[in-house]
């Protein structure tokens, strides 16, 4: 089942550049950044290595509230209601809150905050090489400034994605992602202990619960579940009565088409999303590619 999806990357390794040799106009900037990994040598400060380490997951830690809070204040403007019990999308992204260890008091400042600093929620599309699409979910108190401060990072005016779109432009479009995504709610689960045969079982569960289909996630005992995106809350409570325990919960949209692209264009691609990710006002992005 092909499908692509944001993930959250937890894991920080500490990296240097390695440069290759192709050369941006100025004859200056190397063209293609690529990391190796940077591992400190022995007998360097252990104190060190501890703050560098933390100084990472607090880094993490930082942008995950940040995403949640976003996604709080989303489910809250598309469902109108503050309050989980009345709006289900917003109950599931608080359960989400929980599960990364957010807070309470961070999860109801987000909550009432909503009403005194109202966003506004934005969708980007970006088009690259070979029908690829960058779907861009924000919310901001200035979309136009977000929109332009996108195009800098494309036109390669900031940050380490200088020059490297020359050969393959990227650039905004509208009314794409439509037709090449679908809406659907992902449920990352841990089937129950006592299960024995957990693949005839968790079928009749998916059935059970109104899910659409359910796959083993390979070299896990994770089952992920794909429901329409209305039915993400109910079929996470159901799966929760029945003692799965859930790790992942969230609507995310699918690419219905995948676009083929070679290691050059999918690595400029992922150099421009990993800058995009940066920027405070970023909800998720979801690629076909």
């Amino acid at each position: 089942m092909n499908r692509c999806r944001f993930i959250l990357n937890t894991n920080f390794l500490f990296y240097q550049a390695a440069w290759r040799g192709s050369l941006c106009p100025d004859n200056k900037t190397a063209l293609f950044p690529e990391f190796t990994p940077f591992f400190r040598e022995k007998g360097h400060s252990k104190w060190q290595n501890i703050r560098h380490q933390k100084a990472a997951n607090d880094l993490q830690k930082s942008r995950t509230f940040n995403m949640l809070i976003l996604q709080i204040k989303r489910a809250i403007l598309d469902g109108g209601s503050n309050n989980p019990e009345h709006n289900s999308a917003l109950a599931n992204v608080v359960a989400s809150c929980k599960r990364a260890n957010m807070p309470a008091s961070t999860i109801q400042s987000a909550l009432q905050g909503s009403k005194d600093k109202p966003l506004t929620s934005a969708w980007f599309e970006m088009k690259g090489p070979k029908g690829s699409i960058l779907y861009i979910s924000a919310m901001s108190h200035h979309v136009p400034i977000l929109k332009q401060t996108i195009k800098s990072l494309v036109k390669g005016q900031n940050g380490p994605t200088k020059c490297i779109f020359i050969s393959s432009p990227v650039e905004f479009t509208e009314r794409m992602a439509k037709g090449v995504f679908e809406h659907k709610g992902i449920i990352v689960a841990e089937p129950p202990p006592d299960v024995k045969n957990i693949e005839e079982i968790s079928m009749d569960h998916a059935i059970e619960i109104g899910a659409e289909e359910v796959d083993p996630i390979e070299d896990t005992n994770l089952l992920e579940f794909v429901t329409a995106a209305s039915s993400l809350y109910k079929a996470r409570m159901a799966l929760e009565e029945k003692k799965y325990v859930i790790k992942e919960a969230e609507l995310v949209y699918i690419p219905r088409v995948i676009a083929e692209l070679d290691d050059e264009e999918a690595k400029l691609l992922q150099a421009l999303q990993d800058e995009i990710e940066k920027l405070p006002e970023i909800v998720q992005i979801f690629r076909n590619f």
